[in-house]
């Protein structure tokens, strides 16, 4: 393979990482918001 397309794919599998990164941050802090504001609701009734 090629200097720049072995490059090229470094980049692009950084990008996917980081990206895959922050989801699963998102993901965790929107999933506790939720389970938390469940767990209120079920503990007010």
């Amino acid at each position: 393979m090629k200097i720049r397309l072995s490059r090229r794919a470094i980049v692009v599998l950084v990008l996917l990482q980081v990206a895959v990164d922050i989801g699963l941050i998102i993901n965790a802090w929107v999933s506790a918001r939720f389970s938390s504001q469940i767990t209120n609701l079920l503990l007010g009734q």
